[in-house]
């Protein structure tokens, strides 16, 4: 994800990272340590209920690439 977004974040690449975590340390220990760069967010992993059911999120992780918001 590190690279994609390195190299088509200029075309208009959004990524959005959302985490369950219950660890909020952790979670940003990890972003730190793999260089995640874009919009990340966290919901509570104990209680995930709308987020999770409005994007149909059933494993984790769960990716979605639309690929036709890119810039031509």
């Amino acid at each position: 994800m590190t690279d994609l977004y390195a190299n088509y974040k200029d075309r208009g690449l959004e990524i959005v990272g959302i985490s369950l975590d219950e660890n909020e340390s952790a979670w940003k220990t990890a972003i730190e340590k793999n260089n995640m760069q874009w919009i990340q967010l966290i919901i509570d992993g104990k209680n995930p209920g709308n987020a999770a059911e409005k994007y149909n999120v059933t494993v984790i992780p769960f990716t979605v690439f639309h690929p036709h918001l890119l810039q031509k």
